[in-house]
């Protein structure tokens, strides 16, 4: 058996939840929406909650810029540009 080092362990287990089936219907959703908006001109996208930690990755991964914002009084929302 093969020893793996730390890094080469959390190399495969980003991998694995990037391209990973884990929370994929929801990514595809975030997507789509993501396509239609930048068909329309748009750089950015918001979402009036917060995304989980698996769509944060795979987006980032892919070149998105991701925030998370949280506020007592409005509650959480996510913006994605692009």
């Amino acid at each position: 058996m093969a020893y793996i080092t730390a890094r080469e362990a959390r190399v495969v287990a980003e991998a694995t939840h990037i391209d990973g089936e884990y929370m994929r219907t929801d990514t595809d959703r975030i997507m789509g929406e993501i396509n239609k908006l930048a068909s329309q001109g748009e750089f950015k996208m918001v979402a009036s909650f917060s995304l989980h930690k698996v769509i944060v990755k795979r987006l980032e991964h892919i070149g998105y810029t991701v925030k998370i914002t949280s506020d007592q009084r409005d509650g959480d929302w996510t913006t994605i540009s692009w």
